[in-house]
């Protein structure tokens, strides 16, 4: 038996404005962060400021479902929530740092060297050491509720060293302020290079280093990577989303493998492809060349040559 028009319900359960908003947010920081308008640290502040979900999320549940002018009052309210929390929060990132930490390390020996680098939220700078007795040399900024973890060791000429951060609170809410790695590592020697970042700014000058293996893991990214000229290498790079700009250094042959899902590709006219590889002209013959796979979900991709 069919009902008629007025016995059926005469409202019905609206959907949550919370998700929406969020992915519209995202989406847009995404967006000014791949054209430039926007710096990657703002990802630093909006890590901090996660509580707002919930009381966002709160404020739909008590207002936003009764009715569509609860919706709109729960919008507004939800809207001036988070924007209130991003003024308190992008003022508070120009405080300093919670702390400082120097890194520094010799060689003692070592002729090779693994290194392994652990990062959460940073803006990380690394670049050569020529003519140096350290095998590592630089500073740590952390943020509140932050430590570094280190470990190093040389054994038979090895040297391995791996230095992370750890959230030593509970619940990182704190206003971090900067969190900024500046390092150099030696030039001399054969190093190994993990690397495994969760949301930041890279900037990797790795021309003059003697650099056989580079494993590059992050979640959220603008990277900027020169690639090495003195030893044959391997370079895997792998980000869920981000902006990735790969200078080849002149005379350096280079294969490049991609693996990606919705990303724009830039590469030098003279790059040859066949497949899913690109490679410069000599690449076959050289005895120093670079293999570098990028494997990455949604970003832009631009490979040049000086």
């Amino acid at each position: 038996m069919e009902s008629s028009g007025e016995d059926r319900p005469r409202w019905r359960r609206r959907r949550g404005l919370v998700g929406p908003v969020l992915l519209i947010a995202l989406g847009v920081v995404f967006l000014l962060n791949n054209t430039g308008a926007l710096e990657w640290d703002i990802w630093w502040t909006l890590f901090s400021i996660w509580p707002v979900l919930l009381i966002a999320a709160g404020i739909d549940l008590l207002i936003g479902y009764r009715s569509a002018l609860g919706s709109i009052v729960a919008l507004v309210l939800i809207v001036a929530v988070v924007a209130g929390a991003l003024f308190l929060a992008a003022g508070a990132q120009d405080r300093p740092a919670a702390g400082g930490e120097r890194i520094s390390y010799s060689l003692d020996g070592a002729e090779e060297a693994e290194v392994r680098l652990s990062l959460s939220v940073a803006r990380l700078r690394l670049s050569g050491l020529s003519d140096s007795s350290y095998l590592v040399d630089g500073d740590i900024a952390i943020g509140g509720g932050e430590s570094i973890e280190r470990s190093f060791s040389v054994d038979d000429g090895v040297a391995e060293l791996e230095l992370s951060s750890e959230q030593t609170t509970p619940v990182p809410f704190a206003f971090p302020g900067r969190r900024a790695w500046d390092l150099g590592l030696n030039s001399d020697v054969s190093v190994a290079l993990d690397i495994d970042l969760g949301v930041g700014q890279v900037e990797l000058d790795l021309a003059g280093m003697m650099l056989t293996d580079l494993a590059f893991d992050a979640g959220v990214g603008q990277v900027t990577l020169t690639l090495p000229e003195a030893a044959a290498s391997n370079v895997r790079l792998s980000m869920g989303v981000g902006l990735v700009t790969i200078d080849v250094p002149e005379g350096v042959e280079v294969r490049v493998r991609f693996d990606t899902g919705l990303v724009v590709r830039s590469l030098p006219d003279n790059f040859q492809r066949r497949g899913d590889y690109y490679y410069t002209p000599g690449y076959q013959t050289a005895e120093c060349k670079v293999d570098l796979d990028l494997d990455l979900g949604v970003g832009i991709v631009t490979v040049s040559q000086q």
